[in-house]
């Protein structure tokens, strides 16, 4: 792959996270009700689940996935249960004047990963996406992995600047109630979320 193709993999992924979809959602509600640690701990969830997609978007496992609708609609509402869980959760506990100092990282991680994982879009952007930027007279492995840094760490800025505007915000608005009604958002925005 040569530099040219590189940096227009590098554009398109950066406008693509910096789009808002469940990830976003997840990220900033969990900045919301948890503090940083916990958006941290929730990027670090979303990155996990895209590598995941993107090892398996390397294989021929990717497309057999992508195939199966009716996997993909069972994944699809899983997740969505799940952020209804955490949203409802975050708007029936008691207010608190601050984020939780003592954030439950494995929680913030888990969710993360789930959201990410149970939205296959992604699997079906990245099984798209890749071909498109693979020279298939070089080593697919080497570009793969290229590739997979380059989307992990475009991921995680994008995701730092959001908790960085979220714990703005959060200075500002009844963040446990908010943070609830955003998982809750993301949780809509993942159920409608269509294979095309």
């Amino acid at each position: 792959m040569n530099l040219g193709t590189w940096l227009a993999f590098v554009l398109l992924e950066t406008f693509l996270c910096l789009t808002p979809g469940p990830a976003v959602m997840c990220v900033v509600g969990t900045a919301l009700g948890r503090g940083k640690r916990g958006g941290f701990a929730a990027t670090a969830g979303i990155v996990a689940g895209n590598t995941a997609y993107f090892v398996l978007s390397a294989t021929s496992l990717g497309a057999i996935l992508t195939a199966s609708y009716e996997l993909f609609t069972a994944v699809r509402w899983a997740g969505a249960a799940y952020l209804v869980f955490l949203g409802v959760r975050m708007l029936a506990a008691a207010p608190r004047p601050t984020p939780a100092a003592a954030a439950n990282g494995r929680a913030s991680f888990t969710g993360g990963a789930l959201t990410q994982l149970s939205n296959p879009k992604a699997l079906v952007f990245f099984t798209a996406l890749l071909p498109q930027f693979i020279d298939p007279h070089r080593s697919l492995l080497a570009q793969t992995a290229i590739l997979g840094v380059t989307s992990q760490v475009i991921e995680a800025l994008v995701m730092t600047g959001y908790i960085v505007v979220a714990g703005v915000a959060a200075a500002k608005l009844p963040f446990q109630r908010f943070a609830g009604a955003v998982m809750i958002g993301a949780a809509l925005k993942l159920a409608l979320t269509k294979r095309t």
